[in-house]
């Protein structure tokens, strides 16, 4: 899975609604500290990949896993009430982003908004979001190629239980 990918998907999901986005601006979450910003006017929202807990093999002879992978997404405001506060910001991306399917992943379900922060007059709460997805890896090994495989095809006549060879 590319974590990556999947970030950049949430983020513009997250985008293409234009009522959150004159509400906060929205963006992967940043490589570097100075990147980041602070909220002023509009809240910020980041999206970031959180983690993947994987469940037992399923099967003999390849590997198969399914996993819940994870994302959180940051709220940030100056206000934690009203029309720019981190509550509607928050509804706002519960109600985009619930039944949304990345790609290599199921649909969106919201594990928790949890308060997160206040610090510097900002207020941050955290939404985490969780999607199953299947990992599978088979190997199949190559034919030698000084091998020959001759096979005959019988069909059985119905009528006659009578063997047909082709």
């Amino acid at each position: 899975m590319n974590y990556e990918l999947v970030e950049d998907q949430i983020t513009n999901h997250l985008i293409e609604d234009a009522e959150l986005t004159t509400l906060a601006d929205v963006k992967p979450l940043p490589e570097a500290v100075d990147d980041y910003g602070t909220p002023t006017i509009k809240g910020l929202v980041t999206v970031a990949f959180m983690g993947e807990k994987f469940q037992k093999n399923q099967s003999l002879g390849q590997s198969s896993q399914h996993s819940n992978v994870s994302f959180v997404i940051s709220v940030q405001s100056r206000k934690l009430r009203g029309e720019k506060g981190v509550y509607v910001i928050s509804e706002l991306i519960k109600n985009r982003l619930i039944g949304f399917a990345p790609s290599d992943c199921g649909i969106l379900t919201i594990d928790s908004h949890e308060f997160a922060n206040y610090q510097n007059d900002v207020w941050e709460h955290n939404l985490i979001f969780t999607a199953s997805s299947l990992r599978t890896k088979i190997d199949y090994d190559p034919i030698p190629a000084d091998i020959i495989i001759e096979e005959e095809v019988y069909f059985k006549n119905q009528t006659t239980d009578e063997n047909i060879h082709v």
